[in-house]
């Protein structure tokens, strides 16, 4: 985002949630660190009814989010999981 020249990553994701009400948006959550994650996924779910958090299968140091997906799912945040396999 910070290429793209976006300078605030909550004002943009807000604007493009309100520019389409009707469609799922998936917002990314920036922290690597589980707690982080975790907190900062259910503050892009409080941004709005069509908002989708978008959180990895596990964070660069290949620690499992598998724990905060059941608790966020759990709890009806919108999830898109993401997982990028290597060889």
């Amino acid at each position: 985002m910070r290429k793209a020249g976006v300078p605030d990553y909550e004002e943009f994701s807000r604007k493009v949630l309100n520019l389409f009400p009707n469609l799922p948006i998936s917002i990314e959550v920036l922290a690597d660190d589980l707690e982080g994650m975790e907190s900062q996924a259910r503050k892009i779910a409080s941004w709005g009814t069509n908002a989708f958090v978008k959180i990895p299968i596990a964070n660069t140091q290949r620690e499992s989010t598998c724990p905060i997906i059941r608790r966020l799912s759990e709890s009806g945040v919108p999830l898109n999981i993401t997982s990028v396999m290597t060889s």
